[in-house]
């Protein structure tokens, strides 16, 4: 599965790819070249829409992308066969910090930070990231 580093033109989009399972990150700095050298050395392609990417000499795979909106660039890498969206792999990422999510026994969630109503959904698997977030995986019946 690819490795993603979105710049802050995409900010939006690193939720919904972080929700499709890829391993996605925000490079909220502003040196070209040091979102470059970060790609390279983690082994990511670069989502940007910033056509000035495209024009420079690199060995990183760079995508830049038209769509305005989070769900229509999702679309369009969908399209553009960039992603295949693995089932198993959805919900697998915490949304803020990235880190793949652990399931725990609901027990143990006792006194972290979940709502009462979180707590009594039947079908979801608790899961806790390295930064102690918490996130919900839904499970299937049979």
């Amino acid at each position: 599965m690819l490795k993603f580093v979105v710049d802050v033109m995409l900010g939006k989009l690193v939720k919904e790819l972080r929700i499709l399972g890829y391993d996605t990150l925000y490079y909220r700095g502003e040196g070209i070249h040091d979102l470059i050298q970060l790609a390279r050395q983690q082994d990511r392609v670069i989502l940007t829409r910033n056509a000035r990417l495209l024009s420079l000499s690199t060995d990183v795979r760079i995508i830049r992308l038209s769509e305005d909106t989070p769900s229509g660039q999702v679309r369009e890498l969908l399209q553009r066969e960039k992603i295949t969206p693995q089932k198993d792999s959805f919900f697998s990422r915490c949304l803020l910090c990235n880190a793949l999510l652990e399931g725990i026994p609901r027990e143990e969630t006792e006194g972290k930070s979940l709502t009462t109503s979180i707590m009594n959904t039947e079908n979801s698997i608790v899961a806790l990231g390295v930064n102690g977030s918490i996130g919900l995986e839904p499970t299937t019946n049979g």
